[in-house]
């Protein structure tokens, strides 16, 4: 299982950030093709598409949602509150939806096992992945992998 390191977790809001900064400091500079002015909000959700793409690209990584809204460059209270409101979800229960997702594809390719699966997927062990799966699919996961569904 792959962990994740600091430096492999960077949002992009940085530069936008700073761009905003110079942006609000040379109000008088004329530029040729002028940057859009980027509100809080519009960066807020350009980071949040940052989080979830991140979360995409690292579905088989071990992570969890305090880690994630903790890079996010916000507050973990906060960021959780907003990417609930943008989503729809919270970042807990869309972290474990995606994982689900990913097991529930890999389910229907391969005859792994369950515990395979939830130590490559990053959950903490089979029954998490079992309850989890039962959750959102009310079913097992052995059940839906003899459906064939996805």
């Amino acid at each position: 299982m792959n962990m994740i390191s600091n430096s492999q977790f960077f949002f992009d809001h940085h530069i936008l950030e700073e761009t905003r900064f110079f942006i609000s400091k040379s109000q008088s500079i004329e530029f040729k093709h002028p940057l859009p002015r980027i509100t809080h909000s519009k960066l807020l959700t350009l980071v949040v598409r940052d989080t979830i793409d991140w979360i995409e690209r690292n579905i088989s990584s071990k992570f969890n949602s305090k880690f994630v809204a903790e890079k996010s460059g916000y507050s973990r209270c906060y960021f959780q509150r907003e990417f609930k409101q943008l989503t729809g979800f919270s970042l807990k229960k869309y972290i474990t939806l995606r994982r689900v997702i990913a097991v529930s594809k890999a389910l229907n390719k391969s005859n792994t096992s369950l515990r395979d699966l939830s130590e490559r997927f990053g959950f903490t062990n089979e029954l998490s992945l079992y309850r989890a799966f039962i959750k959102f699919f009310n079913m097992p996961p052995v059940a839906f992998r003899d459906m064939h569904i996805i």
